[in-house]
């Protein structure tokens, strides 16, 4: 049976809940301590029965979320695979771009991470992929992966790294790029081409693409 459920104190005694303690009735709280309870039962159980109400376990409960939640987040970040995120400016659907031909190439200016660069149509291309100049304007060090590419001169290796390509107001975000260091020529491939709708009319040297 706990102390606050007894008689015999009860007449010149009192519990002090704050520090779980008898003191005498009419006397300072500085007086001393009569009898400590702190090894009867319902002392602790008062004490835990309490703790979610305490500042410092909301503290820890807060933080805990959220560093739960950034762990999540940077989990999910890593083992996800990344989805081309396709944007146009200004609520634009359909744009048409002129190119310039030479020897049946097609010729359009793409920009790359905020940065413009000839580009070459390559509609036979599955990447968008970037020569070793276009790479060192970039100051690009790091890649993500790489991989054997089979083209007419042989086999290459070609290096990826994450980037964001746009054409006219249409970009597209958390692309792959590849660079070959073999290559003279940056391409305008499939990894862009594949967010859109688009036509090329060749006596007018115009491809025109539209939002899916």
């Amino acid at each position: 049976m706990s102390l606050e459920n007894r008689d015999w104190y009860k007449k010149e005694y009192e519990f002090d809940y704050d520090v779980g303690v008898l003191r005498r009735k009419g006397k300072n709280f500085s007086d001393k301590v009569v009898v400590p309870v702190e090894n009867d039962m319902s002392y602790w159980s008062e004490k835990f029965l309490f703790i979610p109400f305490r500042w410092w376990f909301r503290l820890f409960l807060f933080l805990s979320l959220v560093a739960g939640s950034l762990l999540f987040y940077s989990l999910y970040s890593f083992f996800s695979p990344s989805v081309p995120l396709v944007r146009s400016g200004e609520r634009i659907t359909t744009e048409t771009f002129k190119y310039k031909s030479a020897h049946g190439v097609k010729f359009l200016p793409m920009k790359v991470n905020g940065i413009f660069f000839d580009s070459i149509l390559d509609t036979g291309s599955a990447v968008v992929s970037l020569n070793s100049d276009a790479v060192r304007k970039l100051g690009i060090t790091h890649f993500t992966k790489k991989e054997i590419h089979s083209t007419a001169g042989g086999d290459v290796w070609a290096y990826y790294f994450p980037c964001s390509v746009a054409l006219g107001s249409f970009e597209v975000f958390n692309l792959q790029c590849s660079y070959n260091p073999e290559s003279k020529h940056n391409l305008l491939g499939g990894s862009f081409l594949k967010n859109f709708n688009y036509s090329i009319n060749e006596s007018e040297q115009a491809l025109t693409i539209s939002l899916l």
